[in-house]
């Protein structure tokens, strides 16, 4: 006949799986945070195939990144939009509209854990310090050119592309830790979106996608801008 556990043995027991249940619930978060960065990484990875694949089918050039007469945004690209491989809600023959699937957006998002769907660029942004100035490259300071030349571009392993934001694009000036801090995921702002332990993921234009902090991401300007020229250390 077995011995029935005591008051004080049965608290000890519970006791003890509170401080084993504390002890792996940081590395639980760790692998869960993991896996959301590991997620957010091959969804822009996608982001920069599609927009290596529209290149390949319109004379070289990337996705067009601004609003230039007759020329969607990214967001509203068709054709770069169905290269993702999905097909989104139609507009007419060359835009859609900016919902995406939740599996097109960072899982840290706002766009992914919010009650409606998704917008696409509530989730991602392209990096660019002015609309018209900088990474957009002005011609005579009127025109904009609203996509680069994919052969034109210098050292494009350096150069950012889509990357965690909160708009279609991200603005230098305004893109601080800070900022982000006290925007909420869910507001629209031209910023850069560090949702992955002070870090954002960013894809780069000769395809390859890394996490960078906020300090890497606002130490070298040669990310954001001046693509079509030498970088400067």
């Amino acid at each position: 006949m077995h011995k029935p556990f005591t008051l004080i043995e049965l608290l000890v027991v519970i006791a003890i799986i509170a401080i084993l249940a504390s002890m792996l619930m940081p590395a639980l978060n760790q692998a869960r945070d993991a896996a959301k960065k590991t997620s957010c990484v091959n969804t822009l990875k996608s982001f920069g195939q599609a927009g290596l694949l529209y290149a390949d089918q319109s004379n070289d050039y990337f996705v067009p990144y601004g609003t230039g007469p007759g020329t969607p945004t990214w967001r509203e690209n068709r054709l770069f939009r169905t290269l993702m491989g999905s097909v989104p809600v139609v507009i007419d023959d060359y835009r859609v509209a900016a919902q995406c699937l939740r599996t097109q957006v960072c899982p840290n998002s706002y766009a992914a854990t919010g009650p409606v769907v998704p917008e696409i660029d509530l989730s991602y942004g392209v990096s660019a310090e002015d609309l018209y100035e900088s990474a957009w490259h002005t011609l005579g300071g009127t025109s904009m050119i609203s996509a680069y030349k994919l052969g034109r571009i210098k050292q494009p392993s350096l150069r950012m592309t889509f990357a965690d934001g909160l708009d279609f694009v991200r603005q230098y000036n305004y893109s601080s830790l800070i900022s982000y801090q006290n925007t909420a995921d869910s507001s629209r702002a031209c910023i850069a979106a560090y949702r992955h332990n002070k870090a954002a993921n960013s894809a780069f234009f000769d395809g390859h996608v890394e996490t960078l902090s906020y300090s890497q991401i606002l130490g070298d300007k040669n990310r954001w801008y001046n693509f079509y020229d030498a970088p400067v250390y």
